[in-house]
């Protein structure tokens, strides 16, 4: 936040159950190497010695930094443009293609049409939903969801956004206030 105009809400946080599985697939690597030497170490002779600390650093570690940024993810609003940043993607939207009076929330077990179906480019994982993906009502959409029950829908002149905040209520009574 650089100017005093500027409103930041904090998106929700990821829960514990998304941190495990991340920890579950960083370990993966390593233990069905440790299970598939124990069984044949012979064929593990011939692997060259600079193959070690990718299979068992580089992979986690960018996983690790990844993750980093999800752990304080926020939207910046100020008069001009809303902001938001998660991990490496930082997106602006003028607050002119908003389409502020649509903004509204939305439950997504029950408005299965703006259920995202397909990433093209982002993260889906259990509890968590990061990036560009397209909607079960075909189009595309900018979405950081952690919880589906209770989504803030941001209707743009580009394409929705779906946003799980920790404020709701405060963030689209402030975006339809502007």
């Amino acid at each position: 936040m650089n100017k005093k105009s500027d409103k930041q809400f904090e998106l929700s946080p990821v829960n514990s159950g998304t941190y495990i599985f991340l920890v579950a697939i960083m370990l993966l690597p390593a233990g069905l190497i440790a299970i598939l030497w124990a069984l044949n170490p012979n064929e593990f002779s011939s692997i060259p010695l600079w193959l070690w600390p990718v299979v068992f650093f580089i992979g986690p570690l960018l996983i690790l930094i990844s993750m980093n940024g999800v752990r304080n993810p926020n939207v910046i609003i100020n008069s001009e443009f809303i902001s938001i940043k998660v991990s490496f993607i930082k997106k602006k939207w003028a607050i002119n293609e908003l389409l502020r009076d649509q903004i509204r929330m939305v439950n997504l077990e029950q408005e299965t049409v703006l259920k995202p179906k397909w990433k093209l480019m982002g993260i889906a994982m259990p509890g968590l939903r990061s990036g560009y993906f397209r909607l079960n009502n075909k189009q595309n959409a900018h979405i950081y969801i952690t919880d589906y029950q209770k989504v803030v829908y941001i209707p743009t002149q580009k394409g929705p956004l779906l946003l799980s905040l920790q404020r709701p209520k405060e963030f689209i009574d402030y975006l339809q206030s502007l």
